[in-house]
């Protein structure tokens, strides 16, 4: 544990990697106590092996990190709550999605989805007009493990987003929704083309998969043209 506190960068994530391995649930409290530690990365720290561990304990003392002054120690917080599953404490993790730091808006995005928190919707798809194009991409990711029905019309709009990536997501997105109606508008999207020859393929890729998933969930046939 007194590793954890180590100023070498390397040691501090030795001892990370070591107690996430040992997966010994008595450090756990020793490990909330480390989230009030004065030193910025010591906090982190014991953020990032928390949610190795998926502590349901530590909700409440990894909702206070995401207030915290340090971007590295709220970016932890929030991912380990993604991880331990914090359904009873959805309100507050929604606040990510309203954070001024688009980065924060994008993890509260992945989080919202991960916990299947049918609450953040309607700001959801909201976040998917945010100028940031990695809100938008992790946005309509959500949505689609949300399955956001009333998100079915924003989502086909993005399929011209001006970003390869969100269109590959929002074609992923509308897979899941498995919405016959969108089906002309994701085979647009099989002749993408992008700023790589690599991304046009992810993208193209997305929309037929995209496409195969709508079929096997509503029985119409669909053809690569």
């Amino acid at each position: 544990m007194e590793l954890l506190k180590d100023k070498d960068w390397d040691i501090g994530w030795y001892a990370v990697d070591a107690l996430g391995q040992i997966q010994a649930k008595e450090v756990v409290l020793p490990l909330i106590e480390l989230l009030k530690d004065k030193e910025s990365d010591v906090r982190w720290r014991a953020a990032v092996v928390l949610e190795l561990f998926q502590a349901k304990e530590a909700v409440l003392p990894l909702m206070e990190l995401l207030k915290d002054k340090d971007r590295h120690v709220r970016m932890s917080a929030a991912y380990a709550l993604g991880q331990v599953q914090a359904k009873e404490e959805v309100e507050d993790m929604m606040e990510l999605l309203r954070d001024k730091d688009s980065y924060f808006r994008g993890i509260g995005a992945g989080v919202a989805g991960q916990i299947q928190a049918k609450e953040a919707v309607l700001l959801l798809m909201e976040l998917l007009k945010d100028k940031d194009s990695h809100v938008r991409m992790f946005a309509a990711e959500a949505l689609g493990k949300l399955q956001a029905k009333e998100a079915v019309a924003p989502l086909i709009g993005l399929l011209k987003d001006e970003d390869s990536n969100v269109r590959g997501y929002a074609a992923e997105a509308l897979g899941k929704l498995g919405d016959k109606k969108v089906i002309e508008s994701l085979k647009l999207l099989l002749n993408d083309k992008g700023y790589s020859y690599v991304v046009e393929a992810q993208v193209r890729d997305s929309a037929f998969n995209a496409l195969k998933e709508i079929s096997e969930k509503t029985g119409t046939p669909i053809y690569r043209e």
